[in-house]
């Protein structure tokens, strides 16, 4: 079966992991991978990989470096692709989906799907009796969009038709936000992240240190033209976003009394040893 572009970044992101690892295996970079999988529905934001956490408890906030983050939401730290497939199996089978005209299964949220990759070394320093970390962090959000709906064509009603409100809304939200991005307005201009959960999520993504890349689907059947002209004038804005990423080395030093670390160490050693010997001595 082919490979959807979510498994192709998993399989990216773990070849990249082993190549370094191989490339720089005299260095002390150590390398760690998280994943996680929310999803917004009716302006809820929901854990996908623990649905039994409450979405009232799950809040999109601002930490202290202005960043964007997800309180009560929680990453899973991951060893191989398979792991991060795994985990990516198991947050679709949580998503919530329904049945319209158009569609037996249709998504009714926005789901993103999210892979964090570190690298970080610790480094000694004798004279001071302190551990500096210095770390290097990546993030991938990965988003699938549902699609925009008109309630005519896909006969949505009571629930459904709520569902719809809150999914045009949240698409409408990212519209003005891509065009203000996008435009003029960027230069000291109100980009209005706020006006929905899935734009607030995505501000770091959409206007931060980052790139962003849109893939649009439209279809070649002539009952869906509005549909896929919509959705290329909608991709065409999103090319015109313009940001610069560097990349930033954070450095943590906490205060560790070295000396008593290497005294600990050496302890351990001679307990090993001690147990060889006895081993030995038995055998």
């Amino acid at each position: 079966a082919k490979l959807g572009i979510i498994p192709r970044v998993i399989n990216e992101v773990f070849d990249f992991v082993s190549l370094h690892k191989t490339m720089n295996s005299s260095n002390d970079w150590v390398y760690r991978v998280k994943c996680g999988f929310l999803e917004i529905y009716n302006e809820e934001v929901r854990d996908l990989l623990h649905p039994e956490m409450d979405p009232k408890k799950i809040q999109i906030r601002e930490n202290e470096m202005g960043g964007i983050v997800v309180q009560n939401s929680k990453d899973v730290e991951v060893a191989s692709n398979e792991d991060a497939f795994a985990l990516l199996q198991r947050g679709c089978g949580s998503r919530t989906t329904g049945q319209t005209r158009m569609n037996d299964k249709s998504s009714r949220s926005h789901a993103i799907f999210t892979i964090v990759l570190e690298k970080s070394k610790m480094k000694e320093d004798l004279l001071s009796n302190t551990v500096a970390k210095n770390v290097v962090c990546s993030k991938f959000h990965l988003v699938d969009l549902a699609g925009s709906e008109r309630a005519k064509r896909t006969g949505a009603a009571g629930r459904r038709m709520k569902e719809s409100v809150n999914i045009n809304q949240g698409l409408l939200s990212l519209g003005k936000v891509i065009r203000a991005l996008s435009g003029k307005q960027k230069r000291g201009g109100h980009i209005p992240y706020r006006e929905s959960k899935l734009t607030r999520f995505l501000q770091d993504s959409l206007g931060g240190n980052s790139r962003t890349l849109m893939i649009a689907c439209v279809s070649p059947s002539p009952s869906d033209y509005q549909e896929s002209i919509n959705t290329l004038q909608y991709a065409s804005q999103a090319r015109n976003i313009r940001n610069k990423p560097v990349i930033i080395h954070n450095k943590v030093i906490e205060s560790v009394d070295i000396g008593s670390q290497k005294e600990v160490e050496r302890a351990l050693r001679e307990e090993v040893r001690a147990l060889k010997e006895e081993l030995r001595g038995v055998g």
